[in-house]
């Protein structure tokens, strides 16, 4: 429920971290301070990636990821947190949360980075927080995470609104092949329907590169979204798979140019309560192919009524570095497989 609450002009690409000061709002105009995704951890392993998230509508500040199965030694984990004061002028945020494993005593969790992108603007459709600053919290929590099958619970998350949070947990497995793992992670703001927003029709493009191989492979994505409403607002996911020689540049642009293809037209459906939707995909990759590039749209696709507003919080991509067993060379070139809801992977 972003929807009627948010606008900007777009993007100065700068993050506010959790003890920077309020920036100054000016009382006509949006205002904003997002970050688009960035990289911020990649390695190369014999991984395996879990990932959830957990809408908390309800306001209750609380919500339980359950049967966390993590096989192995943990490489790296990130908790995700978002919610929303009003008005914009109240900077005060919640960096800190706790974190409590099943059998355990609960643990504080301070934010590592705080990404605030308040708005105000007396043009904005509607009145339900278009007045307000939205923060989305990141932590780095690979000391906290055990390896076994356990519950954890996120508590002590307090704000106007709560949205959600996500978990995602990078282990290692012997059995598992050697995949490359990227996470990228940022705030990035899309609502078309904001009087004057401008860009903010779409977020910006996410392009991860990798080594060209001579086989085909199968990119698994996962993306962090925060305050989708319900699957009746329209919105779409856009994508592009090439191969650059590096004298080009990459694409910064999939939609106004049509340069790409929507993969998903309506992917942002509140899945796991208001709020909060992880998005798994799965890409075939051709031989020779070094970048996959993915962009949302707010509007579009198949919903109708107001076009969906959303935060984009992260995206994690996972590949092996050896051939895909023949059951996945199946899916035929240029295929897409479509999970959502994927824990483990």
């Amino acid at each position: 429920m972003f929807a009627q609450r948010l606008g900007e002009n777009r993007r100065t690409g700068t993050a506010i971290l959790a003890c920077a000061t309020a920036l100054a709002i000016g009382a006509s105009a949006a205002h904003a301070a997002e970050v688009s995704l960035f990289e911020a951890w990649r390695d190369t392993g014999n991984y395996r990636v879990y990932v959830d998230g957990l809408g908390l509508h309800d306001d209750s500040g609380t919500g339980t990821f359950q049967d966390v199965l993590v096989g192995g030694p943990v490489a790296k984990a990130y908790l995700y947190w978002i919610g929303a004061n009003t008005p914009a002028t109240d900077t005060a945020t919640d960096p800190t949360v706790t974190l409590t494993r099943q059998g355990a005593a609960g643990a504080p969790v301070n934010a590592d980075a705080t990404y605030v992108v308040p708005f105000e603007n007396p043009n904005a459709p509607g009145s339900y927080y278009w007045n307000a600053n939205h923060s989305v919290f990141v932590a780095d929590v690979t000391q906290l995470i055990m390896e076994g099958n356990y519950d954890y619970t996120v508590s002590d998350f307090d704000m106007d609104q709560e949205y959600g949070v996500g978990l995602q947990i990078v282990y290692q497995d012997d059995n598992a092949a050697l995949t490359d793992v990227a996470i990228h992670q940022g705030h990035d703001y899309a609502f078309a329907n904001w009087v004057g927003g401008g860009e903010l029709n779409r977020t910006d493009v996410v392009t991860h590169t990798f080594d060209p191989a001579p086989f085909t492979r199968v990119l698994e994505v996962t993306f962090f979204v925060g305050g989708g409403e319900h699957s009746n607002r329209p919105d779409q996911l856009w994508m592009l798979t090439g191969t650059s020689d590096g004298r080009d540049p990459l694409p910064t642009e999939l939609i106004t140019n049509n340069l790409g293809d929507v993969i998903d037209p309506n992917p942002i459906e509140a899945e796991q309560n208001e709020e909060w939707d992880t998005i798994v995909k799965k890409i075939v990759i051709e031989p020779g192919q070094n970048y996959a590039a993915f962009q949302f749209q707010s509007g579009g696709g198949t919903g109708q009524g107001l076009p969906e507003s959303f935060s984009w919080i992260s995206a994690t991509f996972a590949m092996r570095a050896v051939p895909e067993p023949a059951t996945a060379l199946l899916l035929g070139a240029g295929a897409l497989v479509v999970c959502r809801r994927r824990r483990r992977c």
